[in-house]
């Protein structure tokens, strides 16, 4: 296995995608995955300046001569040191393998993203009903009102019309999907088959939303989500690799899409031996790069969307005291 040419570090924003990619294909391929945390960067600025003076000096006459020079320069250097620290013990596994507030899935579909994106890649079941995978070991085979249930969500989410609300309590917040205006009507017609599949109450029009198992009650929406390490092999499963490391063992087939319907939360990670030239990010792993197309929108939609996942997942506190600094230049 061949390392990339060393560099400086890329920016912040930049290395934090490289990492995430990164660590995608180290899952595709049955590889540890490892994750770090910026925990400081401090700016270092050197400025020197320079003078000459020269000429021809007579020194029978005590005269200059004609020839009379003078010359300014400087340097500048900005030389920053970027502090990282890997998450390990508690940290990783409240990132990693603590599974997904769906109050956290909730915040991501209101940022803009498709329910049936979100809740397609994070989700397990929601009040029973199965959702299917696509890794090798993934979870039982989807029961078909799940997939309805993400249509329903996603039609009013894109007519502007799902109504999410959230309510701050002593111990967090809670989370409510709403399906009646101010005058008791439904918000959406489409609001009753999806009430119908959830085997909600239909006369409570107000229904938190919970982590849990099985069903509900009447009114309460139960999710059970996903890990973040469930969610990242999810989608490493959908990256194009070479035939030849399948063939050799080293990866497992790509799995197909049982959906089809194009609302799957998509990533086409291409791969080649020569650095890409164009790209939205890529990384160098085990003597090929692998990259997303600048191109492709809804790989970069994808993307970004598990990056604000990890950005509301990352644990808060103070960090631990950092164990590796890089300068950077």
């Amino acid at each position: 296995m061949r390392a990339a040419p060393a560099s400086a570090p890329p920016p912040c924003g930049e290395a934090a995608k490289r990492q995430l990619l990164l660590n995608l294909v180290k899952l595709r391929y049955g590889d540890t995955p490892n994750f770090v945390s910026l925990n400081q960067l401090v700016a270092g600025y050197t400025l020197e300046g320079r003078l000459s003076l020269g000429g021809d000096f007579n020194r029978d006459a005590l005269v200059f001569g004609q020839n009379f020079d003078v010359g300014v320069g400087g340097t500048y250097s900005d030389r920053p040191t970027v502090t990282y620290s890997p998450l390990r013990g508690t940290d990783f596994a409240e990132l990693m393998l603590k599974p997904i507030a769906p109050n956290s899935l909730l915040a991501v579909i209101l940022a803009g993203n498709s329910p049936e994106a979100v809740l397609g890649l994070g989700v397990h079941a929601i009040n029973g009903l199965n959702n299917w995978s696509r890794r090798p070991g993934g979870f039982l085979p989807e029961r078909r009102e799940f997939n309805q249930v993400l249509h329903l969500l996603s039609g009013v989410n894109d007519d502007g019309r799902l109504q999410l609300r959230f309510e701050s309590n002593a111990g967090g917040v809670d989370a409510y999907l709403e399906t009646r205006r101010s005058d008791g009507a439904l918000a959406d017609s489409r609001y009753g088959e999806l009430i119908q599949l959830l085997g909600l109450d239909p006369t409570q029009g107000r229904y938190r939303v919970e982590f849990g198992m099985g069903d509900g009650a009447g009114d309460e929406i139960k999710i059970q989500t996903r890990s973040l390490i469930e969610t990242l092999r999810e989608l490493a499963s959908r990256i194009s690799v070479p035939e030849s490391d399948i063939a050799g063992g080293r990866t497992y087939p790509s799995p197909p899409s049982v959906r089809g319907d194009g609302a799957e939360a998509e990533i086409a990670v291409q791969h080649q031996r020569l650095e890409p030239w164009d790209a939205f990010v890529e990384i160098h792993y085990d003597d090929d790069w692998f990259w997303i197309r600048n191109d492709d929108f809804q790989s970069k939609a994808t993307f970004t969307m598990l990056m604000l996942l990890f950005d509301l997942a990352a644990p808060g506190g103070e960090p631990r005291p950092p164990t590796i600094t890089i300068p950077a230049g």
